[in-house]
């Protein structure tokens, strides 16, 4: 800025002299407010941000703040359609910027919508931030699930095996999921009512995105329910949600073979029609399967009918029954 010679006169005529002012840029940029670092915690469910606000020469960190209450509020955050209140904590200050640690507590998951007021950073040429509205994405907070399906008990080896199903809504993380029976890692216990038994196996069955299915062997099962318990952790999804400790009873299963009565069957012979019609008794201590459980002729049963001639050896002379 110059001015020229003369361009203030006094009352007696005098003038002022030349005067030229050095070059400077003057600061018309407004402050803004910015965010960083956003976090989700599935351990306590909450949602965090780092707010901050910033000026490019020098701000006036007394009157720029952030107003949670009273009549000078300026910030509001909504998750979804609802307003809530926040916790808003101050985490630096420097002659350019400020710092706040925004933390949403019970976060339920919607997106988040932070509105703050014009005028809350001001610097010092008096410049203002215009209103900000800042939006969050929202975020998986459904914990995975764990139930179990298929409890069976094989005769011929002995074995009772179940299936353990981990189940999330969106993604269930297979990397980071793991349930073991035995070592550092271990998470799942297992007991029987009957009796001990040997660490069970686990291994997996199924995989998909949302869902891991794992079999469960016990081998020499020795009756009883079955009782499992699985720590907190051991299922993860990808955003970092973790299953609840979960404890399931299975049934007992039933594990002893039917049998045939030992006492001599009951015999009746009907002389009319020339028949010998004998009672054979099959038992279970729970329940028969009416459908398999048959006798047939030649395939699962063989009758032996002997004939005993009175001489003078007493010979007996043994017939085998043969059914086409």
């Amino acid at each position: 800025i110059t001015i020229q010679k003369g361009a203030l006169v006094d009352t007696d005529g005098n003038v002022s002299l030349q005067k030229i002012y050095p070059s400077f840029t003057p600061d018309i940029t407004a402050p803004v407010w910015t965010y960083q670092n956003i976090s989700y915690n599935p351990d306590d469910i909450s949602y965090s941000v780092e707010l901050v606000g910033k000026d490019e020469t020098k701000l006036d960190t007394t009157l720029s703040a952030l107003v949670t209450s009273g009549s000078g509020k300026n910030i509001t955050v909504k998750c979804g359609n609802t307003t809530i209140t926040p916790n808003i904590t101050k985490i630096s200050t420097s002659s350019t910027e400020v710092r706040y640690k925004l933390t949403i507590n019970n976060f339920s998951g919607e997106a988040v919508t932070i509105t703050i007021n014009a005028g809350s950073l001001i610097d010092v040429s008096k410049n203002q931030s215009v209103l900000t509205e800042i939006t969050l994405p929202e975020k998986d907070v459904i914990k995975p699930t764990i139930t179990t399906q298929n409890p069976e008990y094989s005769m011929a080896d002995k074995t009772y095996t179940f299936d353990i199903i981990a189940t999330d809504n969106m993604e269930v993380d297979s990397t980071t999921s793991a349930l073991a029976t035995s070592g550092s890692g271990q998470n799942v216990t297992i007991t029987c009512a009957g009796g001990s038994i040997a660490v069970p196996t686990i291994s997996i069955k199924e995989l998909t995105t949302t869902q891991i299915i794992y079999q469960v062997t016990i081998n020499n099962y020795p009756a009883g329910s079955v009782n499992v318990s699985i720590d907190a952790g051991a299922i993860k999804d990808t955003t970092g949600n973790k299953n609840v400790a979960t404890n399931f009873t299975l049934p007992a299963l039933d594990i002893a073979n039917p049998y045939w009565e030992e006492q001599k069957p009951s015999v009746e012979y009907d002389e009319t029609n020339k028949k010998l019609n004998i009672q054979l008794v099959g038992k279970d201590e729970t329940s028969l399967n009416d459908t398999e459980s048959t006798l047939t002729l030649g395939s699962n049963i063989l009758i032996y009918i002997v004939f005993y001639f009175v001489g003078a050896k007493m010979t007996p002379t043994i017939f085998s029954l043969n059914v086409n």
